[in-house]
């Protein structure tokens, strides 16, 4: 079934005591529509870089599942949240562009997403693999202009999640089967959460297991 395609943001004002002493303040401000295109538009994910704040999500005229007619969207905002435009679009062939996340990094902008593949049509559901899944990647360095869509080596198998940074290096959840087995599509126990590590946000290896069962959607924090 399709979804109406609406974004609802809120304006949020957070102070904390850095120090840990005290939790975070909110104040919930107003709810505006900021896109709208009759599509399924869902996954988001909001950040800062230089001096605009960005968010980005999946849009398919067809709907939630997995369909090849799936692209990510990349919006701006150059006042705080009040308006936004349309920047950047990207769509991978045969690929449903799925659950994109920001990452910035040397300086720049990545937009993540863990593809699902889906051939030239609609994907049955007794059809999805985990073992089929590819990363990929379009980044920036001034938020206007965007690289075409990069497979990001290291990911095939892996259904790629948040990235974080530290010490000069990124680091991206990735779940996939063990052994990359053969079998049903991947879900439950049946599935592993790795640490995968780059120097460039492009070419990625293993660093760690962090879950060796019920692998799942993970975000890292370094402090």
């Amino acid at each position: 079934m399709k979804s109406p395609g609406i974004f609802l943001t809120a304006l949020l004002v957070m102070a904390f005591d850095h120090a840990g002493a005290a939790p975070p303040t909110v104040r919930l401000g107003p709810v505006r529509r900021v896109f709208h295109n009759g599509e399924h538009n869902a996954f988001t994910d909001l950040c800062r870089f230089h001096d605009a704040l960005y968010l980005t999500f999946r849009s398919c005229p067809d709907g939630h599942m997995v369909h090849p007619t799936a692209a990510t969207i990349i919006l701006r905002s150059r006042d705080e949240g009040a308006t936004w435009e349309p920047i950047h679009r990207f769509s991978v062939k045969d690929r449903d562009t799925r659950d994109p996340h920001f990452l910035v990094f040397q300086d720049q902008l990545f937009v993540y997403t863990g593809t699902w593949w889906s051939g030239p049509t609609t994907l049955p559901r007794e059809e999805y693999d985990l073992n089929k899944h590819l990363g990929y990647a379009v980044r920036s360095d001034d938020g206007a202009k965007w690289s075409d869509p990069v497979m990001l080596e290291g990911t095939f198998g892996h259904y790629i999640w948040r990235a974080a940074t530290t010490g000069g290096k990124a680091y991206l959840c990735g779940r996939r089967k063990p052994g990359f087995e053969i079998g049903p599509k991947g879900e439950g126990d049946k599935v592993q959460s790795l640490m995968l590590e780059s120097d460039d946000g492009l070419v990625w290896k293993k660093r760690a297991y962090f879950q060796e069962t019920g692998g799942d959607e993970t975000a890292f924090l370094f402090t």
